[in-house]
């Protein structure tokens, strides 16, 4: 399994979410003021994860073994958003223990495992360089979304992590309490 990069650790670490993590929410906005939590179960995780267009998802639901370490993966990357680099920095090193890969003739890490396993495998390396970006990790600017995105934009300023769904709700939100 191969193409398991920063953007597939991202979508993990923004698997809990408020009521607006939803892009493309339906006309007339939210339907529930709750948080959402897409992997509280198997299930649960691999709806939210198998129509990604970031990453090809293993097929079936996550084990609980793996269920286990796709939280570990995103809490470690939410404490790092949070600047907990200590809580940041035992997680990933509970993940790097006993994690093994073989280099394949391209030079790519690859997992010996497969399915699942192999999916959490390849999310600790880009956990690990995440940590070089911690400066440009940030949440979305919309506080009942929750998304984490990388600030990848040329001043470092970026605030929504999607400007055409948060970046607008926000701004159409200011325009009508000035009006």
């Amino acid at each position: 399994m191969t193409g398991v990069g920063v953007d597939a650790l991202i979508v993990v670490a923004s698997s809990a979410h408020g009521p607006e993590g939803h892009l493309g929410l339906p006309r007339g906005g939210v339907r529930s003021n709750n948080a959402h939590d897409h992997l509280a179960d198997g299930k649960a995780a691999r709806e939210f994860l198998a129509p990604r267009q970031e990453f090809a998802a293993p097929f079936g639901a996550p084990p609980a073994p793996e269920l286990r370490r796709l939280r570990l993966v995103r809490d470690a990357v939410r404490a790092l958003a949070r600047g907990d680099t200590r809580g940041y920095a035992r997680r990933r090193d509970l993940l790097l223990r006993g994690v093994r890969y073989r280099l394949e003739p391209d030079g790519a890490l690859a997992s010996p495992n497969e399915g699942w396993s192999a999916f959490c495998d390849l999310l600790v390396p880009p956990l690990v360089a995440l940590g070089m970006e911690r400066p440009r990790l940030r949440a979305c600017g919309n506080r009942r979304c929750g998304w984490l995105f990388v600030d990848r934009s040329a001043n470092g300023r970026r605030r929504w992590c999607d400007p055409k769904a948060c970046g607008n709700r926000m701004r159409l939100r200011r325009y009508r309490a000035r009006h």
